[in-house]
């Protein structure tokens, strides 16, 4: 007989620390569970989301830096500059921008919808042609 169990007949009776064990047990069961469930449901989604990046890293990276992020080119026309609207990361995002003069893409291909076409790009272009309102942006 081990500590803490008593028989009556055929019958095992659990008394003491036993009776603790079983929702204990149980218990840690149903965190292994959950945790091995969180970890597969983690690894499965991934983490991209299209996004555009702060106003001061777009300009930096346009001007002077690798200039790998996709861009959107929209001309102010009251101070005559061109504005830059850069976009990061696979995904895909609904947008609507008027008054769009082209795109450079960057290290990035995907495809975009304006005027009611669809119009895909390669890594590295770089156009200057009107294309009205920019409705969607897709990032490979």
């Amino acid at each position: 007989m081990f500590r803490g169990q008593l028989f009556r007949g055929k019958e095992k009776v659990m008394t003491g620390t036993d009776q603790r064990k079983g929702p204990k047990h149980l218990r840690r069961a149903a965190t292994v569970a959950a945790a091995a469930s969180l970890v597969i449901t983690a690894t499965a989604t991934p983490a991209h989301a299209i996004n555009l990046p702060d106003p001061f890293t777009c300009v930096w990276n346009t001007t002077f830096g690798a200039r790998d992020y996709f861009w959107l080119k929209v001309p102010d026309m009251k101070s005559g500059t061109v504005a830059n609207l850069c976009y990061v990361n696979p995904g895909v995002m609904a947008v609507n921008i008027p008054n769009v003069w082209g795109y450079h893409s960057g290290n990035n291909a995907g495809l975009m919808t304006y005027n009611n076409q669809f119009h895909s790009f390669n890594k590295w272009e770089d156009t200057m042609d009107y294309m009205g309102t920019v409705v969607s942006i897709g990032i490979y």
